[in-house]
């Protein structure tokens, strides 16, 4: 199975589970000071039936963010690869399960999601 992190919204999180036959989505509404991905992922996990030793590589939507929470969702997902030893590869809004698939094919472990702007960050 292969976990898709979406934060590209600023009011809610999605995540997606797959595999070749299967696909399983869910949103979270997110409220400010309780961000709290890692309740919403095993709340998700637990609704999927699916344990995270089935995860066999996470993928993060990139892009759309704005600063502070696309570096809280890239750095969510390395960990979670990291700490699994899956490889975390970085996608765009409009991915399809076929080029996640593909992606994945090309990915290793230990290799890691990087961070990428909408725009010029606004610090000051």
């Amino acid at each position: 199975m292969f976990l898709v992190v979406n934060n590209t919204d600023p009011t809610k999180i999605t995540f997606h589970l797959f595999s070749q036959k299967t696909m399983f989505a869910k949103t979270f509404p997110l409220v400010k000071r309780n961000n709290n991905y890692a309740m919403f992922l095993e709340k998700f996990l637990l609704q999927a039936r699916c344990s995270l030793r089935k995860i066999k590589g996470v993928a993060v939507v990139v892009g759309t963010d704005g600063f502070t929470s696309a570096r809280l969702i890239v750095t969510f997902a390395n960990a979670l690869a990291f700490g699994l030893q899956v490889p975390v590869i970085s996608i765009l809004k409009d991915f399809t399960k076929e080029s996640v698939l593909q992606a994945f094919e090309k990915s290793k472990p230990g290799i890691y999601a990087a961070v990428v702007y909408s725009g010029e960050a606004r610090v000051g």
